[in-house]
């Protein structure tokens, strides 16, 4: 049951004025608009205060404004589309926002599967939005949105936007779509914590329905980072984690993708000169014809302490198993300190097509059919010894390096801390002397449930 409390403004029964912001603590999970937007109180005609009334209220605000959900479910029953004022449909936010639930397990804003769920709009100047502790889910868009979609979330350019222990999962393409399930980003979108699960196009891979299945991003104003997050079993045609496009930066640290499929790239599909660095990240259990990432269009991948592993074909085979870069040559995907092994079958190749190592400490299953730069501490042809993807601690899942992966990292190249957060390096081989381990893991002796010793 939905705990209510009292919906409560800074100046309650007085009209907020320009510079001062405003606390909105939602006490109803019933889906009513706000009786009078602009007058300081959240309140329906009901009196009182929904969800859609405290976004209502917080844009007709020009200071930063704050929602506090409680635990519960959230439905956005209202129907309708393209109502850009919150009147029906998504949630749409004009104004500077903190909207803080009780945690993504226990506050879902649900779509109920008529429209996208959350909306951040693009102001004449830079928009600031804070979500956190919260999910959104059950998002389903049917009409034809080739430029933007985002079931889930959208986020414009010139919107600046914070996730903070936030899960977006479950949401849908519909019978006509194009752009992302998941989220679509042409803002700046910084995640901790953030989980993006199961948004997937429901026909068959190669639809060409959804673009990507978990995350667009583009724009060469705009910027895409998560922390500690975890991308998986999404579902698109070009992609099914993250396609991007027109100079977009990426950064992925201390993640996992995994379990995600498309027609084309499995997991990353890159374009247009983006600049992606992945660190201490796994890329493990993608399906597509490139298995985990296809590196196109002149964008440069760089892989640091990361695992590559269990990708390939959405069917039987996939062209690469695992990282397919076209540039020719020695490519623009960089290695240092990273495992790729044990994916494919791939019918050019299982685990790569063309790499380069900048800074050594390799290790690299199948050099067949791979043109590849390396330096003479990359190994080639060898079994990481890698265990299952489990719950080795932290905050995602891991696969736990075996004895050929320990201590044969290059130290100066050696990322501070693990995907789990346990300090590197270590000595993983037991013979006195930490050296760094290649891949996402540093392994321990001790393997503690939180990850740290």
């Amino acid at each position: 049951m939905m705990r209510v409390v009292s919906c409560t403004v800074l100046s309650a029964g007085l009209f907020v004025s320009a510079v001062q912001s405003a606390t909105f603590d939602v006490n109803s999970a019933v889906d009513a608009v706000d009786a009078l937007p602009g007058d300081g109180n959240c309140a329906t005609i009901a009196g009182a205060c929904s969800l859609r009334a405290a976004v209502m209220e917080a844009n007709a605000h020009s200071a930063a404004d704050e929602i506090v959900l409680p635990a519960g479910s959230f439905e956005l029953t209202l129907a309708g589309t393209g109502d850009d004022d919150s009147l029906s449909g998504d949630l749409d936010v004009r104004a500077s926002l903190v909207l803080r639930g009780a945690g993504p397990t226990l506050t879902t804003i649900d779509g109920v599967a008529m429209d996208r769920v959350l909306d951040l709009h693009a102001p004449t100047e830079t928009l600031s939005v804070v979500v956190e502790g919260l999910a959104l889910s059950n998002g389903r868009l049917t009409q034809v949105l080739t430029v933007s979609a985002g079931t889930g979330l959208r986020v414009a350019q010139n919107v600046v936007v914070q996730l903070l222990d936030v899960d977006i999962r479950d949401n849908e393409a519909g019978s006509a779509f194009g752009g992302a399930v998941g989220i679509d980003n042409r803002g700046c979108l910084g995640g901790l914590r953030v989980r993006i699960l199961r948004n997937r196009d429901p026909a068959d891979v190669g639809s060409g329905r959804a673009l990507a299945g978990g995350v667009t991003t583009r724009g060469p104003s705009s910027c895409f980072t998560l922390i500690d997050s975890e991308i998986s079993e999404n579902r698109g045609d070009n992609a099914g984690a993250i396609y991007t496009d027109d100079f977009a930066p990426i950064t992925l640290t201390r993640s996992l993708v995994s379990g995600n499929s498309a027609r084309v790239a499995g997991a990353l599909l890159l374009n247009n000169r983006n600049e992606v660095l992945l660190e201490d990240t796994t890329l493990s259990g993608n399906r597509g014809n490139y298995g985990a990432v296809l590196n196109d269009g002149g964008a440069r991948l760089t892989l640091r302490n990361c695992t590559i592993t269990g990708n390939g074909g959405s069917n039987a085979m996939a062209t690469v198993g695992a990282l397919q870069d076209v540039h020719g040559g020695f490519g623009l995907i960089f290695l240092s300190n990273t495992i790729v092994a044990g994916n494919g079958p791939g019918f050019a190749a299982d685990d790569c097509s063309n790499v380069t190592s900048a800074g050594g400490g390799n290790l690299i299953g199948s050099i067949a059919g791979c043109t590849a730069s390396l330096l003479a501490s990359d190994r080639v042809g060898i079994d990481p010894g890698l265990g299952v993807l489990a719950d080795n601690g932290g905050l995602t899942r891991t696969h736990l390096p075996g004895a050929p992966a320990r201590d044969f990292g290059v130290d100066a190249a050696c990322s501070a801390i693990d995907q789990r957060g346990v300090t590197r390096p270590r000595d993983g081989n037991g013979d006195g002397v930490a050296r760094c381990d290649v891949g996402a893991v540093e392994f321990t002796e001790a393997q503690f449930l939180d990850g740290f010793e």
